[in-house]
């Protein structure tokens, strides 16, 4: 209701409900590669976004199977590198807000770190090694070197499920409830 458009950015898949809000004019939408330079640049040229929200990667999980897989890094890392040429190619550079993570930090293991569950009955795995926790360190580092671009870094922590990597609170929390259940 304040008049701003708001526009994204999919893959594949795109919901039907959107495609309605789409039809409706309320958002528009681009069916894009992010890894490709020339379909992001013609979305961002296209759109002439004020603001940039960046939060599309590759992810981990469980279900990907491809944790320690080096294409995660590459592919993150072209992603934002792709999308911060073409905000650049716009007369006006947009605000822009990096989605991180709290992967990013060093692996917890101070026994004066407080969690209901003590931090040595906690899973083993150090997501320092990941390519995931890298590209997001590495994302923060390229943006930081941007001069003229008005930027935030968030770093929400991980979406929670059974499904996410073992060793982070998050997982082992909702592995517990299921069990419950």
């Amino acid at each position: 209701s304040n008049n701003y458009l708001v526009g994204g950015t999919i893959y594949q898949n795109f919901p039907q409900e959107l495609k309605d809000t789409a039809k409706k004019g309320l958002i528009k939408y681009y069916q894009t590669n992010l890894k490709n330079p020339d379909d992001i640049k013609k979305a961002i040229a296209d759109f002439q976004p004020d603001v940039v929200i960046h939060l599309a990667g590759k992810v981990l999980g469980g279900s990907d199977k491809k944790v320690f897989d080096r294409s995660i890094y590459e592919e993150n890392i072209s992603m934002l590198k792709n999308i911060l040429n073409a905000i650049r190619e716009l007369n006006t550079l947009p605000r822009f807000i990096l989605s991180s993570g709290c992967l990013i930090y060093d692996k917890q293991t101070s026994p004066d770190l407080v969690t209901e569950i003590p931090v040595w009955a906690l899973p083993e795995i150090d997501s320092t090694k990941q390519p995931y926790r890298a590209s997001k360190a590495d994302q923060e580092k390229i943006l930081s070197r941007e001069r003229n671009l008005d930027y935030i870094i968030a770093r929400p922590t991980q979406f929670t499920g059974s499904g996410k990597i073992p060793g982070v609170i998050e997982w082992y929390i909702a592995t517990e409830i299921l069990k419950i259940k």
